[in-house]
This record gives C-alpha cells, structure tokens and sequence, in this order.
C-alpha cells in the first residue's frame, strides 16, 4: 500500500548514455493511476556531469563524561565533474548532545520533542559560495560537540549536499543569531580527499557517530494511597520518574527501556487501566483475556524515556471487599522478568512502591506523588 505523503516508493538508477558530454540534461516525468486515488504527477531534470558532495568522517571521541567537549571540524570534497553552487549541511544530534553556537544561516527545529520522544535537534545550514568540482572543504571555525549533564547515548549525524536540494521543511524552527557558518578550501596535504568518481555516491554524503557517556538516571516508582466502601470504584496513581540526571533512549534496537509492573491489591479488581498496559496471570505469564480484571499489568515504555518524565499510569479500582491496608505493588524495571535490573539505574532501592487501599493509621504506601528531577533547597 502506498500511504499519503512524501516517502520512497521505487528508486531509478540513471546513467548517462553513450557520447553523452557534460552540461546535456534531459526530464524524467513520473505518473501513476490507480481506483480511488488520484496522483499528481512530478518532473525530474537531470543532468550529466553535476557535482558529488562526499562527507569526511571525522575522528570523535566516543567515550566520555558530562561536560566533554571536542571540536568537529567538518570536511567535505566535491569528487565529481561540476561545481556546487551553495551547499546544505544537515546536523542531527539527539537529547544528551548540544552544539553551543546558533548561526545565522542555520534554521533549528527539534524532532518528536514530547516526553516519549527522542527529542533529536536538526540544523539546516544554507552555505553560500562555489564548491568546486576536485576540491575539498572544511569549516572556516570548528563546530563544538558537548556532552551534557543528560548525556548517556546518544548520536551525530552530519550531512552534505547541494544546496536547493528536495528536504522536508521543519515543521517548526527557528533562525540562529549568531555568525554566519563558512566552510573555506583546505590546503596543502590536508587536501587528501580531492578526486573524480565516474557517477555521484549519495551514500557517502552523510556521516554517523555514536557517543556513550559515563552516566546514571534514577527511575523512582511512586505509589498511591486511596480509599473506599465496598462497590465503589477509585482511581489510583501508580508509574515512576526518572529522576535524572541522564536520558535513556534505545536509538538503535527501538527496544522499550522499561516496564511498570503492578500487582493489585486483594480485595480490589480494575475496572478501567491505560492503553499501554496489558494484563498477565499473577506469575506475570501471558493471559489471552485482556477483558476481565487481571490480578497483575505490565505496562511498557517507549524507547525513550527523557530526563524528568516517566510514566503516569491511572488505574480504576473496584473496592470488592474492604481489608484494611491491603497493599499492591508498583515496581518499574528493565522488559525482561529474568533480568530485571535497570543497568543506569545507581538506587534500585526506590524502583519499588506501594499501592494501600483503605490504609490504618500506619498504612504508607511509599510516595503518594511522582517524584521530582528538583529536590528543591
């Protein structure tokens, strides 16, 4: 099926034909039809002996601590049989990583910015000027790379290519105000990457880097306390925080970075439990019935769980029998049951909490609200 939208349906190979000599060009139409849909159909000129932007991977340091910095003095060639007039360089770099600088020619926008996302910042930079075809380029000043307090995995990627080139448009961004980023001829032996290729690579116009710094997040379960008479229903608030410093996204596994696990209380069944979570036996085994009240719910992550958020999970509670303090549990670790340690996580004391229904004087169900990334003074 072919959704609405801009994405990657069939990929043409062109080559230029026998006698054919720089500067000759010619149009590729693309139509299409189908029952029900309507396609609009879209030009391509193409044209023989253009220019081939290639990416120098730089030399990073991979493995670092909060603060880090290091400079990125990114270089590129033009390897193929024509200029480039202008060129468009693309910096992606996600939630533990900032580059301090804001140009002027840049545009800024992050991507997926919510609590689940992974909150990667993009840059656009427009840098003007004639790239010629056999030379090569760097960086008039050296980008600088940091590490942030919330750094623990995370990645770079830095991009080369003509400008005017199709890019979808941020859908929110914002112009540096700061210089104008330049990139300016490198001379003398440096130049190593000057050369002619017999058609464009555009694989090797984009670099990919992969940090990992020595960093931890306390994920905190918190619990709740609530009351009621038998046959009334109650909500309870039961999930966790991270509590910080680091972020923690499984960028390249997509994998969820943890689970909530709650066991309810005797006495009690859920009437109503968020989308997210799924019912299983008291073992924490698969149960086919999603339907009736469960005895246990895990409930999962996203692949991404930023610095100072979490999950917050509301469970509607059935008040069946009325025991004083009877006590469920909320326990937030890794998606395996058989290797349930959060390897991030420095306290696991607090990865526990309780749920109490109708609690004593001495009833505690640990702490009642979400923890918070700012103990405050």
């Amino acid at each position: 099926g072919v959704r609405p939208g801009t994405h990657p349906v069939a990929v043409l190979v062109v080559t230029a034909a026998a006698g054919g000599e720089r500067g000759d060009s010619g149009a590729i139409t693309v139509t299409g039809e189908a029952e029900g849909a309507a396609f609009t159909p879209f030009t391509a000129r193409v044209t023989v002996g253009g220019p081939d932007l290639v990416m120098e991977e730089l030399p990073f340091r991979t493995e670092l601590v909060p603060g880090d910095r290091q400079q990125a003095p990114i270089t590129f060639a033009n390897r193929g049989a024509g200029d480039a007039e202008g060129v468009l360089l693309t910096l992606r770099y996600t939630r533990g990583l900032d580059i301090p600088q804001r140009y002027s020619n840049c545009r800024y926008s992050e991507d997926d910015p919510g609590p689940s996302g992974v909150g990667r910042t993009t840059a656009l930079c427009t840098v003007e000027g004639a790239f010629e075809a056999g030379e090569a380029y760097t960086l008039a000043t050296p980008l600088t790379i940091e590490a942030t307090e919330r750094a623990y995995r995370d990645t770079f990627l830095y991009r080369i290519e003509e400008a005017g080139s199709p890019r979808p448009a941020p859908a929110a961004f914002e112009r540096g105000d700061g210089a104008v980023l330049r990139a300016v001829p490198v001379t003398g032996p440096q130049n190593r990457v000057a050369g002619r290729t017999a058609d464009p690579t555009p694989h090797d116009n984009e670099r990919e880097a992969d940090f990992r710094t020595e960093n931890t997040a306390d994920f905190a379960a918190y619990g709740d306390r609530v009351s009621g008479a038998r046959g009334a229903t109650v909500t309870a608030d039961v999930g966790f925080r991270n509590v910080g410093p680091a972020w923690i996204g499984h960028l390249r596994s997509g994998e969820d970075v943890a689970v909530v696990d709650f066991t309810v209380p005797r006495g009690a069944s859920v009437v109503a439990k968020p989308d997210r979570c799924r019912a299983v036996t008291a073992a924490g085994e698969y149960r086919e019935d999603q339907r009736s009240p469960a005895p246990r719910y895990l409930c999962p992550t996203s692949p991404a769980v930023h610095d100072g958020e979490g999950l917050d999970l509301p469970f509607a509670l059935r008040i069946e029998e009325v025991l004083i303090g009877a006590e469920g549990e909320v326990t937030v670790r890794a998606p395996s049951a058989r290797n349930p340690a959060l390897p991030f996580d420095p306290a696991p004391a607090n990865n526990t909490a309780r749920l109490v229904l109708n609690a004593g004087d001495d009833g505690d169900g640990g702490p009642s609200t979400p923890p918070t990334s700012d103990p405050g003074p």
